[in-house]
């Protein structure tokens, strides 16, 4: 998986709810399923540090290799004040 691009600012203030959309490649070999029958399906990740804060959707059925999406979502900041490292990831369930 590769970023292409995304509008998150630099720093947003502690319960800030922003509109993020971010732009991501399917580098891998194989498709990026929404809703497969095995359940294996794939979901951006939204973590804090450790934890995971929220789970976003594909915004369509199959991303295949060498395809591209941008996944909308509000990004919502911790309620502690402070600096916070945060991770997005292409998560498979089920596996």
């Amino acid at each position: 998986m590769r970023y292409v691009e995304h509008n998150l600012p630099g720093h947003l203030p502690a319960r800030a709810v922003y509109p993020a959309k971010i732009t991501l490649e399917n580098t891998g070999n194989w498709i990026w399923r929404a809703a497969p029958a095995d359940g294996r399906s794939v979901a951006l990740f939204v973590r804090y540090g450790d934890a995971v804060m929220a789970t976003h959707p594909l915004p369509r059925s199959e991303v295949g290799p060498g395809e591209r999406i941008t996944v909308h979502f509000a990004l919502t900041m911790p309620a502690t004040a402070g600096s916070v490292e945060m991770h997005f990831e292409m998560v498979e369930h089920h596996v």
